[in-house]
Order: C-alpha cells, then structure tokens, then sequence
C-alpha cells in the first residue's frame, strides 16, 4: 500500500512511476474515486506503460480535474519523456563518431595504396588508382548505409512537435464524447418522463385536491376560552348568594333558626313537591314556620 511520502514524491516527480506504482494507484483511486490529483498520476502511470486502460483513464481524469490543460502538459511531458528514453542522445553522438572515423580511414586507404604501390610507369600505375578509387567508394557506400539509422530520429524529433497538437485533439475528441454521452442521457431521461406521466400526474392531482378541500372547508383554530384572573370580591359575593338548586330539611331548619322564614317556606315547599308521599309533613312544617313568621 503506497504511504504518504511515497504519494507526494510521485508527484513531485512523476518520472517515477512505473509499474511497481500501477497497482498501489488504482487502488487509491477506487478508495478515493474524487481525488483529481490520483487520477492524473494514474492516467500519467497508464500511458508510461501503454496500458490498455489509459483511453479509459484519460476520460476519467479529464473529467473529474478542474483544469483539462493541466493534465494535458502533464501527459505531453510524459510523451516526450517515453520518447527519450527510447531514442538516447549517446546513440547521435556514437552515429556522428562513427562516420568522422570512417572518413579519417579514407586518407589511410589511400596512403597505404600508394606506398605499396611499385614505381611503374604512369600507364601501370592507372589500375592501382582505380583500386583506391573502388576502395573509396565502398566505404562511402558502407557510411550511407550506417547513415540512414539516424533518419528515425528526425521523425521521432518531428512527432514530438506534433504530439502536443495529437494530445489537444484527444482531449478535444474525449470532451465531446462525455458530452454527446451527457446529452444522451438526459434525453432518454426526459423520453421516460413522456413515456410514463400517470404516477406523476396522479399524485400532482392528489395534491390539488388536498388544498382545494382545504381552502373549500376554510376551517378555523379554535381558541381556548380564556380564563379570568381570579377576584377574591367577586369570591366572597359568590359565596354569600344562595343557590336555589341545594334543597334540603337541614338546610331549612337554618334559616328558621336564623330567621330566614321566606327562605325556610321555600325550601320545604319544594321538598313538598319532590316528595308527595311526605307532603302532609312538610305542610305541617310550613304551617308552623309561617305562624312564627307571625310572631
């Protein structure tokens, strides 16, 4: 599992991705599938490796990170670092050396030809000219044969100018995929609304119905009734007015004794009257309340 230090390092210096970081990346990318930053490494790492993943990647990391020139410079600069450690500067200068030693051989050839060659007369002399000359021309041959090795270098010199350009059109080409995707997506969306309106018509319609009956009915909070401060005057005349309800034989014995006769005859008429069976009592007791009245 890559650590901390290992993380920020990889970042700092992304030469160093290779495949012992491949694995601890993409797991980090699924523990953290937000991250821009492990995106970009991976994406980065994946293209170092020329993992069958990276198209894949490259979408991913476009579109999660907040600015896509970023992660192209990091990929362009990825590139021409592939690119570098393919094709070395050391081969060049091998190349370069190889030819200064074969045209410094030329003169050796002809020297070597010409003190080996006898003192003849000048009409002898002509075949082993043309001996040197045939040697010349075959290691002229030989140089243009080693010469063309070196030409890949210049096309590879050239698609390192033009990878930037190849980068912005991925990019470009990428972008407009995740749009076309995008816009597909929402169409079908919408095209599923269209297609099955009913659940939602028929809960806007319960709704409508649920505040129409609420506006017919128009209902009202009732309040509670409120509640008078307590009045110990108004107690104390409540407490002296009598209730007419309270009937009873004690009750008007009381008022004889207090002399409250009219409260007293009142009293035993209406028990009079609630008790028939008792009437000739009670009429006894009125006869003799009216004649102390009296007196």
């Amino acid at each position: 599992m890559m650590n901390k230090t290992a993380f920020i390092q990889y970042l700092k210096d992304p030469e160093m991705l290779g495949r012992e970081s491949l694995n601890d990346l993409m797991d980090l990318a699924v523990r953290y599938p937000y991250c821009s930053s492990i995106h970009i490494l991976l994406a980065m790492n994946f293209f170092r490796e020329s993992h069958i993943l990276y198209d894949g990647q490259l979408k991913m990391a476009a579109a999660i990170t907040g600015d896509r020139n970023l992660l192209r410079l990091h990929i362009t600069r990825m590139g021409h670092l592939k690119e570098q450690a393919v094709l070395p500067d050391e081969f060049r200068a091998d190349s370069g050396a190889t030819v200064e030693t074969e045209k410094v051989s030329e003169p050796q050839v002809e020297s070597d030809v010409a003190e080996n060659a006898p003192e003849v007369p000048t009409a002898e002399a002509r075949p082993e000219t043309a001996s040197a000359e045939s040697a010349r021309t075959a290691a002229k041959s030989q140089t243009a044969e080693e010469m063309p090795a070196t030409r890949p270098e210049t096309k590879s010199i050239q698609s390192w100018e033009e990878e930037p350009e190849d980068e912005d059109e991925k990019l470009r080409r990428s972008s407009l995929e995740e749009l076309k995707r995008m816009v597909a997506e929402r169409i079908r969306m919408i095209e599923a609304e269209k297609n099955h309106p009913r659940a939602a018509t028929a809960e806007n319609e319960s709704k409508n119905a649920l505040i129409e009956k609420f506006l017919r009915d128009n209902p009202s909070i009732s309040r509670p009734p409120q509640q008078e401060f307590y009045n110990p005057m108004q107690a104390a005349q409540s407490s002296v007015v009598d209730s007419e309800n309270i009937v009873s034989e004690t009750l008007a014995n009381i008022y004889i004794r207090q002399g409250h006769y009219d409260k007293a005859i009142s009293i035993l008429e209406k028990l009079s009257l609630k008790y028939p069976e008792k009437s000739s009592y009670f009429a006894a007791l009125i006869e003799e309340t009216r004649t102390k009245k009296i007196h």
